[in-house]
């Protein structure tokens, strides 16, 4: 008998952090198992905003890996892959407008019970020249959303043998895994300035855009849930970024992303320094553009994010780690969240010789 309570007090201990950080995301106005975390909002481009598919460059291939909590045995990992394509031809950009299409697969899953969600997306836009420095795109996406909780991987008391736990024998306890889904639809806007180089060199051009979206605002359910609380609820999206050259190589990168779903909001926020080592126009016609830059952002009540970013050619790599600076904080020993990206993005279609 006292083997058995001694194991349960272990065990309790042990799941607490769980329940600690389950309680936080269903009571408190800072976590939501909804709403998914980001750091590193360039390489998740498309799951922020359908309006950006083809909006820079020819096309992107990003890919996006996070993984938090790990101290909890079961951390959350969230990982996604995008791409997008302009659909036109280098003439045809310069004259008016042109359309964009896009595609996202996210998957993100954890906890003791298995909580999961999955996303499959097809997206759209137009992008519609203003100026000779300036576009205005709108786009829309649609697709597959999941969600998902295995609670049969749960631990219970009847599959304690007296001196441990032994996950082969069964709980006694009927509850499988349950599941809804829904097609989804979302729509967004995006407006971006840029200025031409005062000269050739290294010096970064200045730039901003600004964009926002509204995402699963309206929905139809495919598969209905035998418990789950099934409503699809809507995700929104803001977002600033700027460059703001300071000196021959160096540059500032602010940034500011707003998300709000189910009533939870979170603020990211924060900037980059970058330094450009090599341009890719200037002196040498063959080198290849090359910079690296680091900073930070703070995700309001929530986490300290450092950064660290290179460009080279027409690849892309980043890698971001959260520091706690919540309540959650306690139950995770400190620890937070470790996320890399990748980014293949080709600038402009490949010109055929005469």
């Amino acid at each position: 008998m006292k083997s058995r309570e001694k194991y349960n007090k272990l065990r309790v201990s042990v799941n607490f952090g769980w329940v600690a950080v389950l309680a936080l995301f269903f009571f408190s106005s800072s976590f939501s198992f909804g709403q998914l975390a980001v750091s590193l909002p360039e390489h998740s481009t498309l799951s922020i905003n359908p309006a950006l598919s083809g909006a820079t460059g020819f096309y992107r291939l990003n890919f996006d890996s996070r993984s938090q909590w790990k101290s909890l045995g079961n951390p959350f990992k969230t990982t996604q892959v995008s791409f997008d394509i302009a659909l036109s031809k280098d003439d045809t950009k310069k004259q008016g407008g042109y359309f964009g299409f896009g595609f996202y697969a996210l998957s993100d899953a954890g906890g003791e019970f298995n909580f999961a969600q999955k996303q499959v997306m097809l997206s759209a836009a137009y992008h519609l020249k203003m100026t000779a420095q300036s576009r205005l795109s709108v786009g829309f996406q649609t697709g597959l959303v999941q969600h998902r909780l295995d609670q049969g991987d749960g631990r219970w008391g009847s599959q304690f043998t007296g001196i441990e736990y032994d996950p082969s024998r069964p709980s006694g306890e009927q509850i499988g895994s349950d599941a809804y889904s829904d097609l989804s639809l979302g729509l967004g806007m995006h407006y971006a300035w840029s200025q031409a180089k005062a000269k050739r060199g290294y010096s970064l051009a200045p730039a901003f855009s600004a964009g926002a979206s509204a995402l699963q605002v309206a929905s139809a359910e495919i598969q209905k849930s035998g418990g789950l609380r099934s409503e699809l609820f809507p995700r929104y999206n803001a977002y600033l970024r700027g460059v703001w050259p300071i000196s021959e190589p160096l540059g500032i990168e602010p940034s500011y992303l707003f998300r709000m779903e189910s009533g939870t909001v979170s603020h990211l926020f924060g900037a980059d320094l970058r330094y450009v080592i090599t341009d890719g126009e200037a002196f040498i016609s063959k080198a290849k553009p090359f910079s690296v830059a680091g900073g930070f952002l703070i995700r309001s009540n929530e986490a300290v994010v450092l950064r660290g970013n290179v460009r080279w050619s027409d690849f892309n790599v980043s890698i971001a780690y959260d520091f706690a600076t919540s309540d959650v904080r306690q139950y995770v020993s400190g620890r937070g969240g470790f996320e890399v990206g990748f980014g293949w993005w080709v600038a402009e279609r490949k010109q055929k010789p005469n």
